[in-house]
């Protein structure tokens, strides 16, 4: 949900105090819209799955005692599935590294070129053998990719 958050502080304070952005494996709606239809799904999701509100919703029997920090990853999880973010990745201006899981849950080209195309000054890197979590799994290729575009 990492995005959600750097997603959230753009729309609030803006990007004039950010200098480079990697954005991690991440689709702007993780909830389909009725209305779309199925290229839209996947392109906006990253899943040819429609994934509908009361699914994404719908979640285990939360404990009755929760930690201050349980209740507020609950409440971030709830506010970034509600979500639709397009129209804050749309004003992202500086620099952006997008990088995809080639096997992760939003392993569409659809989605990864849409926020290539959406987002002027990106560049795409997919690491094609990795999942959601790339950079745990592929770490030396995370790292490396990061590191390089961070120094340049």
């Amino acid at each position: 949900m990492g995005n959600a958050v750097a997603w959230s502080y753009f729309s609030l304070f803006g990007q004039n105090q950010v200098i480079k952005y990697i954005l991690g494996d991440e689709a702007p709606s993780i909830i389909s819209d009725p209305f779309w239809n199925e290229h839209e799904v996947e392109t906006y999701t990253g899943s040819k799955v429609r994934r509908e509100l009361f699914k994404a919703f719908r979640s285990s029997v939360k404990p009755t005692v929760q930690t201050l920090s349980q209740e507020m990853m609950d409440r971030l999880l709830s506010d970034h599935l509600a979500r639709d973010w397009r129209d804050i990745v749309a004003t992202i201006h500086i620099p952006t590294m997008i990088v995809m899981g080639g096997k992760s849950h939003y392993a569409s080209p659809l989605l990864w070129n849409w926020l290539h195309n959406t987002i002027k000054s990106s560049r795409l890197e997919v690491i094609q053998e990795a999942g959601h979590g790339f950079y745990e799994t592929h770490a030396v290729i995370f790292n490396s990719l990061a590191l390089d575009f961070l120094k340049n």
